[in-house]
């Protein structure tokens, strides 16, 4: 009993901070701001264990007898009886998500490994930090998996049935990783034949990496289009005409805050995109259905986070996309993820889920800032879209929540 209230107590503080850092990290707040915060939260998930220990060391009994550490330290008591309720919680969630299983939309997947760090003529990596960290057994960062996921929409007309959309996040532009291994990434995207190409942010960290945009991204091939939107670590280049002037060279539809439309089969497909928290406005919705002649037969949103996924549902889209949380980029073994810079913890971390009427892909994207990643390999994917067979019914697009956004609900 004594050892399960422990267990409990510490699995409920880990639990605790880290969920205030991945809220921390989904919202919209100046950097500079983010990091003073961030210490405070180290502080406090350091602090438990290292106040336990102090304790443990002036009073050796206490590891016989817990329930004295909140025997007249009322704050104790409750601190510990909420880290108690919060482990009960994740065990609670862990379990359901276990339970549960992949999304039902997801009809089929395979997936193809390329490591790149021995097809590449050189090790992908310009400094030496990076080239240690990529040579450490087990670091993923260079191995990527090429994902073909078919996946069930609705009310997709079975004249886009077979559509296929290739699915990038993340690249972070910032030349520790070189430009051979992003070339590869988009010949390799190429290869899918992809009808069109969405990136969902982060695509750029540094400066120097602006020319990459139309050297390697302008090379992206798809009768349908790339469109693209930015993400939060496209805010710290604080210059953002100078990227939307890259992106027009390289010849990619920036959808922030905006709306487009495509034919493809002869179906109107109706694109936009939300780069909240961290650029606005999101796309108004409402007004680009009002332009069209007739209803979109296929709704996509892209989105650099997964939290946009209550706008989606509102809005009524049949299919989103996101990045932004790298798949938690460390997944431990039994457990998974634990660190996602997402408001919903890790319950959309990535992967593909069902949020009916919306069905959601997030990816693990393609890099990222920190040099490591452990059972969570970057992911290219490409998105094949499949109607519900004719003999069953197909939910219609929802007026109501288009007249409700018209005027100003919801």
């Amino acid at each position: 009993m004594h050892a399960a209230f422990c267990l409990a107590t510490f699995l409920g503080h880990l639990a605790l901070w880290v969920a205030l850092f991945n809220r921390l990290h989904s919202l919209g707040i100046p950097d500079r701001i983010k990091e003073q915060i961030e210490k405070l939260v180290l502080a406090g998930l350091l602090a438990g264990p290292g106040l336990a220990v102090w304790a443990v060391h002036r009073r050796p009994e206490l590891v016989h007898q817990p329930w004295e550490w909140v025997r007249g330290a009322p704050a104790v008591a409750v601190y510990a009886g909420g880290c108690v309720a919060m482990g009960m919680w994740v065990v609670l969630r862990w379990t359901q998500r276990r339970v549960r299983g992949r999304s039902p939309d997801l009809v089929s997947q395979s997936r193809d490994i390329a490591r790149l760090d021995r097809q590449l003529r050189e090790l992908p990596c310009s400094d030496w930090p990076t080239r240690f960290w990529a040579r450490v057994p087990g670091n993923q960062i260079l191995q990527v998996e090429v994902a073909t996921k078919t996946l069930r929409i609705a009310r997709l007309p079975a004249a886009l049935d077979g559509l296929r959309i290739a699915h990038l996040s993340d690249l972070h532009f910032s030349g520790r990783i070189t430009a051979e291994f992003f070339a590869w990434i988009v010949e390799r995207t190429n290869r899918l034949r992809p009808d069109v190409v969405a990136i969902t942010g982060d695509l750029i960290d540094h400066r120097r990496c602006l020319p990459w945009i139309p050297e390697i991204l302008g090379r992206l091939q798809s009768p349908g289009g790339t469109f693209c939107i930015l993400g939060n670590h496209e805010v710290r280049l604080e210059n953002k005409s100078l990227i939307l002037d890259m992106l027009h060279q390289a010849g990619l539809h920036y959808l922030g805050g905006g709306c487009r439309t495509i034919e493809v089969a002869g179906q109107t497909i109706f694109l936009a995109g939300n780069e909240l928290p961290w650029w606005s406005p999101a796309a108004d919705v409402a007004s680009g259905l009002e332009k069209l002649p007739a209803p979109p037969t296929l709704r996509l949103l892209l989105a650099h986070t997964p939290d946009r996924i209550h706008w989606a549902r509102q809005r009524d889209f049949d299919l989103m996309l996101a990045g932004h949380t790298h798949g938690g980029q460390i997944c431990f073994p039994f457990v998974g993820p634990v660190v996602t810079q997402s408001r919903y913890g890790v319950s959309f971390c990535s992967g593909v889920y069902s949020q009916p009427p919306t069905v959601l892909h997030v990816s693990r994207g393609v890099s990222g800032c920190q040099p490591l990643r452990w059972n969570c390999r970057p992911e290219l994917a490409l998105l094949i879209l499949e109607s519900v067979p004719e003999h069953l019914p197909r939910p219609p697009h929802s007026g109501r929540l288009v007249q409700q956004l018209t005027t100003g609900g919801g």
